[in-house]
């Protein structure tokens, strides 16, 4: 989120692209993504996913809350613990993939993928912070490409 809010700023999407980050949703009300997207002088806002009896109730308001802002954008193992269960998988590889978001998690048109070999030794944190790496050249790079028409 960052990386695609940084890149935002300093690529001048707003002036070159006539596009800005509207805003930072989160489902964890004490992310600290939250507090850094606020720095940056971003609206922020929460959908609490524990508040809803359903995957589909939350997936609405979420819905209603990314359209009230504006469209955005949101991997093999989808959902939650990706690198844990790739590390669990004995997977050489793994990697990061851009795609649009729809109501089925993870699931829509990939945009973008990015690769990352497996070191020994590795632990779902540091495979994790390398596909974090990846994610922080792929999203902004996506996204410019989208609203440029590419």
């Amino acid at each position: 989120m960052l990386a695609i809010a940084r890149a935002a700023v300093r690529q001048r999407w707003q002036q070159t692209l006539g596009a800005r980050v509207a805003c930072v949703i989160s489902n964890r009300p004490a992310a600290p993504g939250l507090v850094a997207a606020q720095a940056l002088g971003l609206q922020v806002g929460v959908v609490d996913h524990r508040q809803f009896g359903s995957r589909e109730a939350f997936d609405a308001v979420l819905q209603q809350r990314i359209d009230e802002s504006a469209p955005s954008l949101l991997p093999d193992f989808t959902g939650l613990n990706t690198h844990q269960r790739a590390l669990d998988a004995g997977r050489k590889v793994v990697g990061c993939t851009v795609h649009a978001v729809t109501v089925v998690l993870d699931h829509g048109a990939i945009l973008a993928q990015a690769q990352v070999p497996f070191l020994k030794g590795d632990t779902p944190s540091s495979l994790a912070g390398r596909v974090k790496e990846q994610e922080h050249r792929i999203y902004p790079a996506v996204i410019c490409a989208l609203l440029s028409g590419a």
